[in-house]
């Protein structure tokens, strides 16, 4: 029988007649007999069933269950429940600590090293006059007036004052802080619309995670803004009881904090997860029609029922220390494995759950490292890509018996032929697949049953490649972008109900500028260019030539061969063409530079392990014709990202070797 939708039983009340005597003797002892059976169980568990007693509003109880004692059985699965937390809901503006973010000094006197922030401190050393050093600013430094920073290189872990009456004894180095775009992590459908997750453009010191909510997906508000978050932190997801949302927190112990929604507008915390190691969540988040899982970036998995009560799940058939990818369906889940340890292996074996806890091994279906399953009507629609020439590959499966069957439907593939896909999803009945013409980077979009499919033209305005993307009772969404630079600036679609496709009428995510307010001067040393931010200089002088000494090495983690997919290939890193440039002599791990010589310049053996004075330029003229041909593979932004990529390489004009910097 097909279980594809199943129906739990219930019981229902109705008339018989009174139970005889030797009927209650026999249940008497069907009940003693019960009671006995009750007793040997609940002897052989740790823990109970925190999902058949949890409550709606959580309280302090069960931590990850204890060490279990020596059995012959397999070990419990660890058992816990939200705990809850007097603290400001999950809307609340945070208090991230400072950002202790290390920089180069340049010693205009002789500076003495301390072993603390005193002037009573011990003198361990001196940097002389002229010398640089790698320090912080901790909190911890004394507000004292002097300018204490605390030692990195060389001295790892002294002290040195930075000011003495009033005046400054180094020239300081801070890193410039670049803009960063926006970008849209995930966008998920419920009955009533979508929410997504994201982080809003700004300094990529200063994060900014928020939650959005549309009905229709033409208009967006932000239902949570200025998250208590790493912007990439916030996980989403619907299921049985609503929305379910994952955030992280800024210096807590706490790895995540749940709040439930109907709406995914207004959001009521739930508890903290008991979980100490930060690492056993949350890498994801997904809902079925059965319950919610969590997976953790070290291979822990939990299910929920209600969201309050989490069960760690059975094993998987691969080992834990391997990479996992976990999506749902209405019926259940889908688990993805790596066979071998190695990150590159794109060997995968998959697995199927209908509840969340106990699993199925899955022969054939989609494999790789980016598999996407949908339910469209009847049919279980997958999509994989085949790795000799990139083409998408669509599989159906079936569910019977509690097991997730696939056969191949070779006949789809060919509306796929010459494109890449991205995003597979369904409403329910259509399924929407979205991707690129792998010949002219244009995104492109289509919709079918599975076997069926029809193109869905986007309009000339789309930018962008379209990889997250949502669909549901109510429409269709697709992240588009406004690429630059500063990377991929998204924009959220919403499918007409003729068919037809627009943006949305106040974009949430503004877009983050190449070039600075202020541009300052071109850099006029080595110091001065590491401390730039690369893109703002591109912005503001292109391939303007840029002169300075430093220490030059070659290039230990180039690869001896030219990248076989890029064009021109000379744009690439090798050992034999690059050169890394650091500040300092004997630590040239702290390289802040890598330079590509061009066919007319061959790599000299004096030039590396010296010091050089080199002039170069980044924003190539051919960085204008960069193209990547690996099959499958196209950047975040377009085919725009990957001549964006090239432009940001700098390119050595003249080099020759010196006495010091």
């Amino acid at each position: 029988m097909d279980e594809r939708h199943m129906v739990p039983l219930e019981t229902t009340e109705g008339a018989r007649i009174a139970a005889s005597g030797s009927e209650r003797v026999l249940i008497g002892l069907a009940l003693l007999a019960l009671f006995g059976a009750v007793v040997i169980i609940v002897t052989n568990l740790v823990g109970v069933d925190l999902e058949a007693s949890a409550s709606g509003t959580p309280e302090p109880s069960i931590q990850a269950t204890a060490t279990p004692r020596p059995t012959r059985s397999p070990a419990p699965l660890r058992q816990m429940i939200l705990e809850p937390r007097a603290t400001t809901a999950p809307n609340a503006t945070p208090s991230p600590p400072p950002y202790d973010q290390g920089y180069w000094i340049r010693a205009e006197e002789d500076l003495a090293v301390r072993d603390r922030a005193s002037l009573e401190g011990a003198v361990r050393d001196t940097i002389p006059a002229g010398k640089v050093a790698l320090v912080s600013q901790p909190a911890s430094a004394p507000a004292d007036g002097l300018g204490w920073v605390l030692l990195e290189y060389p001295r790892n872990g002294s002290w040195v004052a930075t000011r003495s009456g009033g005046r400054d004894l180094v020239t300081s180095y801070r890193q410039e802080l670049g803009v960063e775009s926006g970008w849209v992590r995930a966008v998920v459908a419920g009955p009533g619309g979508f929410v997504t997750t994201g982080v809003l453009a700004g300094n990529w010191d200063e994060p900014r995670g928020v939650v959005l909510t549309s009905s229709d997906g033409a208009a967006w508000s932000a239902a949570l803004d200025r998250l208590p978050l790493y912007g990439s932190d916030a996980l989403v997801a619907w299921g049985p009881v609503g929305w379910l949302l994952s955030t992280g927190s800024f210096g807590e112990s706490d790895p995540a904090r749940i709040s439930r929604s109907a709406d995914g507008q207004t959001w009521e915390e739930l508890g903290v997860l008991p979980l100490r190691d930060a690492f056993s969540c949350c890498f994801s988040l997904v809902g079925s029609d059965f319950g919610y899982l969590m997976s953790g970036q070290s291979s822990d998995f939990w299910y929920s029922a209600n969201g309050v009560a989490w069960r760690e799940m059975s094993a998987l058939p691969w080992p834990r220390d391997r990479w996992t990818y976990v999506t749902a369906i209405p019926d259940g889940f889908i688990a993805w494995g790596q066979t071998t340890s190695a990150f590159w292996n794109s060997n995968f074996q998959a697995a199927f759950s209908i509840d969340g806890r106990s699993w199925t091994a899955v022969d054939g279906g989609p494999t790789d490292n980016q598999p996407r399953v949908v339910a469209a009507g009847d049919r279980i629609v997958g999509m994989d890509t085949d790795p000799s020439d990139g083409s998408a590959r669509l599989w159906v499966g079936r569910i019977s018996d509690g097991m997730l069957t696939w056969r191949r439907a070779p006949g789809a593939d060919v509306a796929f032929r010459g494109a890449g896909v991205a995003a597979l999803v369904s409403d329910g009945e259509r399924a929407y697949a979205f991707g690129w013409n792998r010949s002219t980077g244009r995104p492109t979009a289509w919709v079918g049953d599975g076997i069926t499919w029809t193109k869905d033209a986007l309009p000339d305005a789309f930018e962008g490649v379209p990889g997250a993307a949502a669909a549901g009772p109510t429409g269709v969404v697709v992240v588009g972008g406004r690429p630059t630079m500063r990377g991929e600036n998204p924009i959220l679609w919403h499918r007409t109900r003729g068919g037809g496709w627009l943006p949305e009428r106040s974009p949430v995510f503004a877009m983050a500028p190449d070039r600075p307010a202020d541009c300052g001067a071109l850099p006029a040393n080595a110091l001065e260019l590491q401390s730039r931010d690369r893109l703002s200089l591109i912005a503001c002088f292109g391939d303007n030539p840029i002169s300075f000494r430093a220490w030059a090495a070659r290039c230990d983690w180039c690869s001896p061969e030219p990248d076989e997919y890029l064009q021109p290939a000379w744009l690439g890193w090798t050992t034999a063409n690059t050169l890394v440039f650091s500040l300092i002599s004997d630590r040239p791990a702290y390289t802040f530079l890598e330079a590509i010589l061009p066919p007319d310049l061959d790599l000299r053996p004096e030039w590396q392990g010296a010091w050089v004075e080199v002039t170069g330029h980044f924003d190539d003229p051919a960085a204008l014709t960069c193209t990547y041909a690996q099959p499958d593979q196209v950047w975040d932004n377009g085919y725009q990202g990957i001549v964006d990529d090239c432009r940001r390489r700098f390119v050595l004009e003249s080099v020759r070797a010196v006495d010091g910097p």
